[in-house]
């Protein structure tokens, strides 16, 4: 299907793997992934003559991965027949519990009108601070409040709109005015509704190309539970080549990765390179280069992040802060200018 998928020292025909992918985009089908080895055929030569590839796989139907979100692709291992086993499972991982609960914004929040008051009233009750950690206090205060005012103005979406097309069903059948005008009243409140469910899972799916108003949903649901399968890490190999797939030991291996990987090394002496590297920046350059940061700067640079890319510790995405950067721009290029002058 990709030449990726090909292992050996000749390349498969593009044409082939251009009509086979147009086939199942004509049937609306797409590949569900897989588990193991890159390869399901080895022709076990050796040398120049090997060849992997990856011949068999599973497809299905966007439907059908809606309904069985957590079933895997696993290639098993075979010791005698050159083509390996495909084995469809159900993922029990898929069940154990994330861990702590971490609070987020909603872009949809943004369709009732006292949200704006309600984050105006939460800044204006912060404590001015010249540092990153003040700012990062108040957004975990902001977000407390705006899961209040949650609570008293937002009822979850899929029981709210249950509830309006069993109510139209029960109207449907009446031709009379009252009924009708009760139809548009209720159509219309479904119509927000579902408006506001597409942008809870655009957000999700964080697919910048499309835009909401289409009805995208079943779409952007897809990419999102695409997106949580991806990005669960399910094993981690150990310094020996063994896995472990215990929980605890996966966020030591990964916190302990990432701490070796930004330390400096003090046997490691970087003028050895430094004064091979040729200087192409003079003095009037350089001048430009050691400017104080400006406002504008500092903007520019928040409104060139995607705003549904994913939020930070805070849960805030950077939408959030572009759509009120009028409220908190004085403080934060402050705090942003005093954090990048210290030495």
């Amino acid at each position: 299907m990709w030449q990726e998928e090909h292992f050996s020292r000749r390349k498969r025909a593009e044409r082939l793997m251009s009509e086979f992918r147009e086939a199942l985009s004509d049937c609306d089908l797409h590949d569900i992934g897989f588990i193991g080895t890159p390869w399901t055929f080895d022709n076990k030569q050796k040398g120049d003559r090997n060849v992997k590839v990856r011949l068999d796989r599973a497809v299905a139907s966007p439907e059908w991965s809606l309904r069985f979100p957590n079933t895997r692709l696993r290639h098993i291992i075979s010791s005698r027949s050159d083509h390996l086993p495909l084995l469809l499972t159900e993922d029990e991982s898929a069940e154990f519990s994330p861990g702590n609960y971490m609070r987020r914004y909603e872009v949809f929040w943004e369709r009732e009108p006292s949200l704006a008051s309600a984050v105006e009233e939460a800044w204006s009750r912060r404590i001015p601070t010249q540092d990153l950690g003040g700012i990062s206090y108040t957004l975990k205060d902001i977000m407390s409040s705006l899961y209040r005012w949650k609570a008293a103005n937002i009822k979850p979406l899929p029981k709210e709109i249950d509830k309006r097309r069993l109510l139209m069903e029960e109207l449907i059948s009446r031709m009379d005015s009252d009924s009708e005008a009760e139809k548009t009243r209720l159509a219309r409140e479904m119509d927000e509704l579902l408006y506001r469910e597409e942008i809870a899972w655009m957000q999700r799916s964080r697919v910048a190309w499309l835009k909401e108003g289409d009805r995208n949903t079943k779409y952007f649901h897809r990419q999102a539970s695409k997106r949580n399968w991806k990005n669960k890490i399910r094993s981690l190999r150990r310094t020996d080549g063994s896995f472990t797939h215990d929980k605890e030991e996966m966020e030591a291996m990964a916190t302990s990765f990432y701490q070796n990987l930004y330390t400096r090394y003090d046997n490691v002496d970087p003028n050895i390179i430094i004064e091979e590297v040729q200087h192409c920046v003079d003095d009037h350059m350089n001048d430009g280069l050691c400017k104080h940061f400006s406002e504008e700067e500092i903007s520019d640079a928040l409104f060139q992040i995607g705003p549904l890319k994913a939020p930070g510790p805070d849960g805030f995405p950077t939408h959030f802060l572009q759509c009120n950067w009028g409220l908190f721009r004085d403080e934060v290029v402050k705090v942003v200018q005093f954090f990048l002058l210290q030495e």
